[in-house]
């Protein structure tokens, strides 16, 4: 895949097999992190009961017989790691913030969102 950025040109030579890694390896990463989060509750937990599920949806799509072979499963890999990635920068704005905020509880919530789509 190339991706144009303005003047820089951006080519993905990592394989599925690669994303598929590279999601694994952040998820215990993504729950710890929400695990330390002290504001909202209930919503972290419902990210993390949604960050935990992750793992065994992952290893479905892998054993599927073209997932090597489909670009829209290396385009999938892709989109989760980068939301798993962006649940644990959040949980670590969240862990700074003092009391949270409108702003920061409508990123949670839309966390929540992204994460139960995964």
């Amino acid at each position: 895949m190339v991706e144009d950025r303005g003047k820089e040109v951006v080519v993905d030579i990592q394989s599925v097999e690669d994303w598929l890694c590279h999601a694994q390896e952040l998820v215990p990463v993504a729950v710890d992190k929400a695990r330390e989060v002290k504001g909202f509750p209930g919503r972290w937990k419902m990210i993390i009961s949604k960050l935990e599920q992750i793992p065994s949806c992952l290893s479905d799509l892998s054993s599927h017989p073209c997932f090597s072979k489909n670009s829209l499963c290396k385009e999938q890999m892709q989109a989760v790691s980068k939301t798993i990635k962006e649940a644990i920068e959040l949980a670590v704005l969240c862990m700074g913030e003092n009391y949270g905020g409108a702003s920061l509880g409508r990123r949670v919530i839309l966390m929540l969102y992204l994460v139960s789509w995964i």
